[in-house]
């Protein structure tokens, strides 16, 4: 029988890049997982009590951390601005596609639709938490949308 995996991740509030590893669905509820950014600056951390998965969440925005709670189906959870929510359906969507090139997030043709997000907003500003919109910068430094219906957060 295989293992269910789920994908964790998060963006690196100190040096901006997202952050993704597999775990299975056993190992998270054993003992938890820690997901260190290769900087060694951040970590996202997952306590499992039963019932619900406990995340905490490093901000890119605030520095700090955010804390959540979901089920054990859970969703992509997007707390800050524009930039951290626009990364975190875009995580949603390389999720839902392992393996998918940079090339292929923005020709808007995915095999699967993008795992359900929630967005947080904590800034007035582009109303990223509201609308079906991700603005991503390129590691060349340019800024490029994704749009699609499948993008809007479900909270």
């Amino acid at each position: 029988m295989k293992e269910e995996m789920r994908t964790i991740g998060y963006l690196c509030p100190r040096c901006r890049k997202p952050v993704m590893q597999q775990r299975s669905r056993f190992a998270l509820a054993a003992s938890g997982a820690i997901v260190q950014c290769e900087c060694g600056k951040s970590e996202l951390q997952i306590d499992f009590d039963g019932e619900k998965f406990r995340i905490s969440v490093p901000c890119g925005v605030c520095g700090g951390e955010h804390l959540a709670e979901c089920g054990a189906d859970f969703v992509k959870i997007g707390i800050g601005g524009g930039s951290p929510l626009d990364a975190a359906k875009a995580v949603a969507v390389l999720t839902a596609n392992p393996g998918m090139t940079q090339a292929e997030l923005y020709s808007l043709v995915w095999p699967r639709p993008p795992l359900p997000v929630i967005c947080v907003g904590t800034t007035a500003g582009t109303g990223s938490e509201v609308t079906a919109v991700a603005v991503l910068t390129r590691p060349d430094g340019v800024k490029k949308s994704i749009c699609c219906d499948s993008l809007f957060p479900v909270l």
